[in-house]
């Protein structure tokens, strides 16, 4: 067993720097939908193409993002993606008050966001075996997803203040600054990791995407993560297109409240960071996994008890606090067995070949939540979401995903 991860001088830093870089996300995530809502008068299908175009890279760009991680060392990677974003998030304050502010280009700036944001999240995840020892990968990604909970839980409130004081435009520039003290604090962290062979003559970008797409698809556990995960992602981000739009729009929530309700879920996710390794360890990885997953899902069919702002602020809460803590607790587990399996040669590529499977449909679902909420109403489209992401369950039942006790389990054939 290794020493204290706390006495990680590395993991202390880039642990600092991305809990500070979460919480201006998780502005974002508010601030983002209300700047189109509240300077555009945006539609529920026109928050569905925004939150499309941020998805859109994570069907288009994966593959090739993992190969070229892969081939590179991941922290300049890292560096160079986050200083983007801080770039990108000014350009909307800016386009609002030069009065070009517009739908179709805050798609594009959220296609640039979400195109770094692909790079970074799989350089972050392939880093994060060189900065900590496999034996406490579990711990690590749990303090990860703990600082994003608590980011999850202050970001919202405050983001619906700085909304009301200074607009929801100018509110981005705070996710843009903690981008920055992140990108600062990465320059710090001196753990160190192996150059990067160069490919082999054969090796090349294509030779290397199916390499991993062998490994993956050859896995009957990695496939049953992929599909369970991929079809939640799918309702649930057509669920989280609608949200901010039926509480604000249809509910009569304000900026404030809507804060308020993102903070509650944060709680929860919270919580399911800091019980996640415990339930591990009773219950083991697949049936914690498979469990908590299915609790996120269930108390969306509580959408259907929202008929005022007082209810819906109540109702959304519950469903968030419960959604956050199922979900974090899942994805705690899910991440660190990836990590623990996945050859580190090829941790890149696998990782983005996962993302392009799992989160290739986030684009998808979060334009048809945007049409279904205008073709038949936010309430019924909200709640088709919902049976969507329960009937995402049966894929973990069907392949037995539960019976994993441990990263031990999994055994990876690697055939070159």
């Amino acid at each position: 067993m290794s020493g204290s991860l706390w006495r990680n001088s590395d993991f202390v830093k880039m642990w600092t720097g991305e809990s500070v870089s979460l919480f201006g996300t998780y502005i974002t995530q508010l601030a983002f939908p209300l700047t189109a809502i509240l300077a555009l008068d945006a539609t529920a299908s026109e928050v569905g193409f925004i939150n499309a175009a941020r998805f859109a890279p994570f069907l288009l760009i994966p593959l090739f993002a993992g190969v070229w991680v892969d081939r590179h060392r991941r922290k300049p990677v890292l560096l160079a993606a986050r200083a983007g974003c801080a770039v990108a998030l000014c350009a909307v304050p800016l386009a609002q008050t030069s009065g070009l502010l517009s739908i179709a280009l805050m798609c594009v700036i959220a296609f640039v966001i979400g195109s770094l944001g692909v790079v970074d999240q799989i350089a972050y995840q392939a880093f994060v075996p060189s900065v900590v020892p496999k034996d406490q990968l579990v711990r690590a990604n749990s303090g990860f997803m703990g600082s994003e909970s608590v980011a999850s839980v202050a970001g919202p409130g405050v983001a619906g203040l700085l909304i009301a004081a200074i607009t929801a435009p100018v509110a981005l520039l705070v996710n843009a600054a903690s981008f920055v003290f992140s990108t600062v604090m990465l320059l710090f962290v001196r753990a160190e990791e192996e150059k990067p062979a160069p490919p082999d003559g054969d090796k090349r970008v294509f030779a290397q995407i199916l390499l991993g797409m062998r490994l993956t698809l050859g896995n009957r556990v990695l496939v049953s993560l992929i599909g369970w995960s991929g079809t939640y992602n799918f309702f649930h981000s057509g669920a989280f297109t609608l949200v901010v739009i039926f509480l604000v729009d249809e509910l009569g929530v304000g900026a404030g409240s809507v804060g308020v309700v993102f903070a509650v879920g944060g709680v929860g996710a919270l919580l399911g960071a800091v019980a996640a390794r415990r339930a591990g360890d009773r219950w083991g990885v697949g049936r914690t996994m498979v469990g908590a997953m299915a609790v996120a899902a269930a108390p969306w069919l509580l959408v259907a008890f929202a008929h005022d702002a007082l209810t819906g602020v109540l109702v959304f809460g519950a469903v968030l606090f419960v959604n956050g803590l199922g979900e974090t607790a899942s994805n705690i587990h899910s991440l660190s067995l990836r990590q623990s399996v996945i050859p580190p040669e090829l941790l890149g590529t696998v990782m983005g070949g996962m993302r392009f499977l799992i989160w290739g449909l986030i684009p998808v679902g979060s334009l048809l939540g945007g049409v279904l909420g205008t073709a038949i109403g936010l309430r019924p489209a909200l709640l088709l979401c919902a049976a969507g992401m329960i009937a995402a369950c049966a894929w973990p039942l069907a392949t037995k995903l539960f019976r994993i006790r441990s990263a031990e389990d999994v055994t990876l054939t690697l055939t070159r």
